[in-house]
């Protein structure tokens, strides 16, 4: 739980799939902190990726879309997060309808 007032926040993705998360506070120092559960994996996107499919273990399919943002602030990440042990497949398809598909079934 952050205390105080923050005015700003981020999200910072570290090269193990770990993440640090950054608060500029209103009155006082940065605050990092790092998330004790690591429960989510990470797909790095590629520079024309549009969309992803996520199923679940259960076939639950979620569809999720990666915008390019049009001001300072607006752009994505570029980073898909999932819950590792509740995902079994993510196709990926680009902005020319091509796809690709990670098959996560067999990494319990």
């Amino acid at each position: 739980m952050l205390s105080g007032s923050a005015k700003g926040a981020a999200t910072l993705q570290l090269e193990d799939g770990n993440s640090v998360m950054l608060f500029g506070m209103n009155s006082g120092k940065l605050k990092a902190y790092q998330p004790k559960n690591n429960s989510l994996g990470v797909v790095a996107l590629n520079a024309d990726d549009a969309s992803a499919i996520v199923t679940t273990r259960n076939g639950k399919q979620t569809k999720y879309e990666f915008p390019y943002g049009n001001t300072y602030l607006g752009n994505s990440s570029r980073t898909l997060k999932y819950q590792k042990e509740n995902t079994s497949e993510i196709r990926i398809t680009n902005f020319r309808g091509e796809s690709r598909t990670l098959d996560l079934s067999s990494s319990l």
